[in-house]
C-alpha cells in the first residue's frame, strides 16, 4: 500500500478531503494533519516524520497553499529528503512561480478537473503516478528512515546496513541510476560508511584467523621440539586447542558472512573507477554516452575507459553530474552543448525511456549520433540509416569521432 503525505492550506480543507476520501478508497494510505497529530505532539516533528517515512508527497496547489508558509516547509523538508512530489493543481489560479518552492516548478503538474468524471479521471492520474517505479521510491522511502535515524544517533555503527541489507541497497542503488527520486546525499554517505565497516571488519577477523593459525603452529612447534615435561606438554596442548578452535569459529564465522565480505564485486558497480573525481568539462567536443546501466560494468565502462585514453572527453551521467544539483537539467544542458553522441545498443537500452529521449533530442536537432552495437538487436526506425559501429572496433568509432568533431589529442 502507498504511504502518501499531503501538504494543503486548511482554507482548503473541504475539497482536500474529497480528494483524500478518494484516494483512500483506492488503497492509499494517507497521512494528513487533520488525523494524525495528537494535540499534546511537537506539531512540526510530527510533520516531518510523516513526510520522511512517506513514499510520495502530493502537494494540493490552490492560491492559499502557495502562500501557506507551512507548505513551503513541507515541500523544502520533502525536495531535502528525495521524495517523490506530485504537485496537484485544485483550483484554477493564475501561477505566479516566484511563489512556488523551485523544487516543484520543473515537475509535472497533474490538474483536477472539476466534472465528477472529470474528478474520477483526475485520481486515477495519481494512482498511475504514484505506482510509477514504486518499488523504487518505497525502498528509497525506507533507506531515508535508517539513514536520518543512523545520522540522528551519533552514527551509531550498530545502524548500520550489513549483509543482505547491504547488498540489496546497493542493487537496487545500481538498477535506479536513471530513476525518480535520485539518492540522496546522506543515502549515499549511509552506504559508503555501511561498505567500509564491513570492509574493516572483513579486515578484523582476517587478522584473527592469521593470529590464531600462528599460535596454534607455534605451540604445536613447541611441544614437538623444546618441551619435554609432560605436564608442561598438557598446557600447551591445550592452549594449542584453544588456538585451534579460534581458528575454526573464525572460519565459520568468516564463511557466515562471506557475500558481505564480496562487496567489490558490487561496489565497483556502483561506484565505478573511472576517474569519477575529476568529470570532463562540458563542452561542445565532449562526446555524450547514452547508455542503460545493466550495460555498465561489460560495455560502457570499458567504451568511457578506451574514449578517456585516446584523449577524447566524455559525458556520462555517474562522473558528470553534480550533488544538489537537479540530474535532469544536467542531462539536459549536456545534450544542448554536445555535438556528438555515442549510444550504446543493447535490447535493455534501446527499451529505456531516457536512452530514447537522449538519442532522440539529437536525431531531431540532426546532431551526430554513433550506434555502437554492444548487444546485436533490432534498431529503432530513427536509426536504420545510421551505420552501426560494433562494440569489438572501438577504434573504428574513434576514427569516426575524431572525423566529425575534427580534433585530436
Amino acid at each position: 500500500m502507498s504511504k502518501v503525505f499531503i501538504s494543503y492550506s486548511r482554507k482548503d480543507q473541504a475539497l482536500v478531503r474529497k480528494i483524500t476520501e478518494a484516494l483512500s478508497v483506492n488503497n492509499v494510505d494517507v497521512w494528513i494533519d487533520w488525523e494524525g497529530i495528537l494535540p499534546t505532539a511537537d506539531w512540526l516533528s510530527e510533520i516531518y516524520q510523516a513526510i520522511e517515512t512517506a513514499d510520495i508527497v502530493i502537494y494540493i496547489v490552490t492560491p492559499d497553499s502557495i502562500i501557506s508558509k507551512v507548505c513551503k516547509q513541507e515541500i523544502e523538508h520533502a525536495t531535502k529528503n528525495g521524495k517523490r512530489i506530485i504537485p496537484l493543481v485544485a483550483k484554477k489560479i493564475d501561477l505566479d512561480k516566484s511563489k512556488i518552492p523551485e523544487s516543484v516548478q520543473k515537475l509535472n503538474w497533474v490538474y483536477l478537473e472539476e466534472t465528477k468524471s472529470g474528478f474520477d479521471r483526475t485520481i486515477q492520474t495519481l494512482i498511475k503516478t504514484i505506482s510509477i517505479d514504486f518499488k523504487w521510491v518505497q525502498f528509497h522511502s525506507r533507506l531515508q528512515v535508517r539513514a536520518l535515524e543512523w545520522e540522528r544517533r551519533n552514527k551509531d555503527a550498530s545502524m548500520l546496513l550489513r549483509g543482505k541489507e547491504l547488498r540489496e541497497a546497493e542493487f537496487q542503488f545500481v538498477d535506479s541510476t536513471r530513476i525518480e527520486p535520485i539518492p540522496t546525499d546522506l543515502q549515499r554517505i549511509y552506504l559508503r560508511t555501511s561498505k567500509t565497516y564491513s570492509s574493516q571488519l572483513r579486515g578484523y577477523l582476517i587478522a584473527l584467523i592469521v593470529l590464531a593459525t600462528i599460535i596454534f603452529f607455534t605451540t604445536g612447534i613447541l611441544t614437538g621440539f623444546f618441551i619435554t615435561q609432560p605436564q608442561a606438554r598438557i598446557y600447551v596442548g591445550v592452549a594449542a586447542g584453544f588456538a585451534l578452535l579460534l581458528v575454526i569459529i573464525t572460519t565459520i564465522i568468516a564463511l557466515r558472512f562471506r557475500n558481505e565480505f564480496s562487496l567489490q564485486r558490487y561496489t565497483d558497480n556502483l561506484f565505478p573507477e573511472v576517474d569519477l573525481e575529476k568529470p570532463d568539462m562540458l563542452l561542445p567536443e565532449t562526446v555524450f554516452i547514452s547508455y542503460k546501466r545493466d550495460d555498465w560494468e561489460e560495455f560502457v565502462k570499458p567504451l568511457v575507459v578506451s574514449l578517456r585514453e585516446k584523449g577524447f572527453k566524455v559525458w556520462i551521467d555517474q562522473s558528470s553530474l553534480e550533488v544538489g544539483k537537479n540530474w535532469m537539467d544536467e542531462i539536459n544542458m549536456a545534450l544542448k552543448i554536445c555535438q556528438r553522441l555515442v549510444l550504446c545498443v543493447s535490447p535493455t537500452s534501446l527499451n529505456s525511456d531516457y536512452v530514447k529521449m537522449e538519442y532522440r533530442y539529437f536525431f531531431h536537432n540532426k546532431k551526430t549520433i554513433f550506434p555502437v552495437e554492444c548487444i546485436k538487436t533490432e534498431l529503432p526506425a530513427e536509426l536504420i540509416g545510421i551505420q552501426n559501429i560494433l562494440f569489438s572496433r572501438l577504434d573504428i568509432l574513434t576514427d569516426k569521432l575524431r572525423d566529425a568533431g575534427r580534433f585530436e589529442r
